[in-house]
């Protein structure tokens, strides 16, 4: 048995969802289930979409549209931990001190353009 890694996602937005943790996903159905996500929200605008997370246990249905219109559904499975919204944060702070949290990071800017960063 391996260590599992967790990979705290901060903005579990629809982008997140239908990107970022279907990749996870995808490779945890291959076999390979050394990570997981934690998520969670700075912000309380969403809170909704996380405590109906909270409520499925973190999984949902994805659904993807080709260009052809053909819809496929697919359950995704890779948000493990929910983390609540909380006013001081402190939820977030403790599972990003955490040693099995990875410390690389890539950031999205307003452009949409990614960068690396090693913290």
């Amino acid at each position: 048995m391996h260590e599992q890694n967790t990979w705290l996602h901060i903005g579990l937005g629809s982008f997140h969802r239908a990107h970022q943790a279907w990749y996870l996903h995808r490779l945890i159905a291959a076999g390979d289930t050394r990570w997981h996500i934690a998520a969670g929200n700075i912000r309380n605008d969403a809170e909704n979409v996380v405590q109906a997370l909270i409520a499925q246990k973190g999984r949902y249905v994805l659904e993807t549209v080709s260009p052809a219109g053909e819809r496929e559904y697919e359950e995704i499975t890779s948000l493990q931990k929910l983390i609540p919204w909380q006013a001081d944060l402190q939820p977030l702070i403790a599972e990003g001190a955490r040693p099995q949290n990875e410390s690389d990071r890539l950031y999205r800017d307003g452009r949409g353009v990614l960068s690396e960063h090693k913290s």
